[in-house]
């Protein structure tokens, strides 16, 4: 969840920022902030709700079997 905050928060700061544009240069930082958004909510969609990300039906953290707790490391190694 942090990296949706982040993504949340980094769209915030583009969105406030005015597009420019020099000559044959332009920036246009409301694209930017989108693109954060977009990020947040693929990142969203992309966690259950423990906080794992979740790929493919494999997720990283913590999980439970037989009474055993397992490591999932973002590699896939348990």
């Amino acid at each position: 969840m942090r990296r949706v905050r982040s993504c949340r928060l980094l769209a915030g700061e583009w969105a406030g920022k005015a597009s420019v544009s020099i000559g044959d240069y332009s920036v246009q930082y409301a694209a930017v902030a989108d693109n954060y958004r977009k990020a947040a909510a693929e990142w969203e969609r992309m966690t259950d709700a423990t906080g794992a990300v979740v790929a493919g039906g494999i997720s990283t953290g913590s999980m439970i079997l037989s009474n055993s707790v397992y490591e999932v490391t973002d590699a896939g190694v348990i």
